[in-house]
């Protein structure tokens, strides 16, 4: 199956999928798609459809206008790990600098524009989210 989309993670355990071969009651061929992990099994057009519906999935971070600073042109976002803020620093050239300020403060990085700012920001929200999700959903043996 060389045209075969790539599998995604099974969606009971995240473990790798595997394009099996079975056979009906009646004889006749049965492909099929298992996890090579905990042997969860179906179709295979329907296996990358349902592993969409168990992996976590993150808010996208919201921006408003920060209140309170000198800086008009700030905007931040809250999140439940602390606050992410952007703003255009005239010292650099009038680059958009990302802050992050929870547990830790420290500065993301720099930016052209503030649509790269913002997408910056939003992949450290999304991995630190993804690895909360992780550490608390994860099976132990």
């Amino acid at each position: 199956m060389t045209n075969a989309p790539e599998l995604k993670p099974c969606p009971f355990c995240g473990g790798e999928a595997d394009h099996s071969m079975g056979e009906r009651g009646d004889g006749t061929p049965w492909p099929y798609i298992e996890c090579v992990d905990c042997g969860a099994s179906t179709e295979p057009d329907v296996w990358n459809r349902r592993a969409d519906l168990c992996q976590p999935k993150v808010k996208p971070l919201v921006w408003v206008e920060a209140t309170g600073r000198d800086n008009p042109a700030m905007i931040e976002a809250k999140t439940a790990a602390g606050k992410y803020e952007i703003l255009q620093d005239p010292t650099s050239g009038w680059l958009f600098d990302v802050w992050f300020y929870g547990e830790t403060e420290f500065h993301i990085g720099s930016f052209a524009d503030d649509e790269a700012a913002k997408a910056a920001a939003e992949a450290h929200y999304t991995a630190w989210a993804l690895d909360l999700h992780k550490q608390l959903f994860e099976v132990t043996e």
